[in-house]
């Protein structure tokens, strides 16, 4: 919902589309016909679980349409297509460090640009709207977005293990995947190729009875979450913004199929397999 709710702040009026069944991405079909039909003046993909959006074909898109290109990469530190990183397709892009993410300073972000002025107006957006030349010279209405020192040192640290968290993450993914993939009622996550994801989450799609599942895997130990389990434009607030009346068939059938299982940096094998057993243990209808 920050997402969306981040073009509210700004007074623009979001508009959504549906996903691909595959990624659970943005789709780029989709999107050009909301451009063409809404005369959209920005795509803002988000690189669901820590696989980037088809960055490749938004850029050429948003290039026929001349709409900006801005990536939300919460979830995607590290992600890449053909070994260009998620963050730098677009003219901007942000990154979380919520304490979920695949690098953490506790809470916060960050926002990386390829444009100067984009740069300056976010510094000056961050520190209350105050120029840096001159103290308590407010040039806009600004916020209070500043970083600590102290989160900022979390941060640098973090981000030298980075790449070594990602390769575990991938390590775990691999492995589930390998055990889990023969299960006619469960879909791994989608890595087309070319494409490089970091597993924030590794989600699953479950053809039934995923509740039971959840309830399944608890009992042994193993915590499951549903990201997400509701469509924002479908939320109460959103409906209060006439957003309600719109149908996603793709997002919201995903909203009833999908569950994230452990898949952090700190499993070892034994407990990647546990998990492994325990979905095959799964005793339900999904089975059959």
């Amino acid at each position: 919902v920050a997402t969306s709710n981040a073009i509210l702040y700004a007074g623009a009026r979001p508009v959504f589309v549906d996903v691909d069944e595959q990624t659970a991405n943005l789709d780029p079909n989709q999107v050009e016909d909301a451009l063409r039909r809404e005369r959209a003046k920005a795509v803002l993909p988000v690189h669901l679980y820590g696989l980037p959006a088809d960055l490749e074909a938004l850029v050429e898109i948003t290039a026929r349409w001349d709409a900006l290109l801005v990536e939300d990469c919460a979830q995607a530190h590290g992600a890449m297509i053909h070994g260009r990183k998620a963050g730098t397709f677009g003219q901007a892009a942000i990154f979380s460090f919520y304490p979920t993410k695949n690098m953490t300073t506790g809470e916060g972000g960050m926002v990386v640009t390829s444009r100067e002025a984009v740069a300056q107006r976010a510094a000056v957006l961050v520190n209350a709207g105050q120029n840096g030349g001159e103290e308590y010279l407010y040039d806009r209405i600004g916020y209070n977005y500043r970083m600590t020192e102290m989160a900022a040192a979390i941060g640098l640290g973090q981000l030298t293990r980075l790449d070594e968290q990602n390769a575990l993450r991938r390590r775990n993914a691999s492995r589930l995947t390998a055990g889990l993939r023969d299960l006619g009622w469960l879909a791994p996550p989608a890595e087309p190729p070319g494409f490089h994801h970091v597993y924030n989450q590794y989600t699953v799609r479950i053809a039934a009875d995923r509740d039971r599942l959840v309830r399944h895997l608890t009992a042994r130990g193993i915590a499951s979450r549903v990201y997400y389990p509701q469509l924002i434009p479908h939320s109460p607030a959103y409906r209060r913004l006439g957003f309600g009346g719109s149908s996603f068939p793709v997002a919201e059938r995903l909203t009833a199929q999908v569950l994230s299982l452990p898949v952090h940096p700190g499993l070892s094998e034994d407990d990647v397999d546990w998990i492994i057993e325990s979905v095959r243990a799964f005793p339900g209808e999904a089975q059959g």
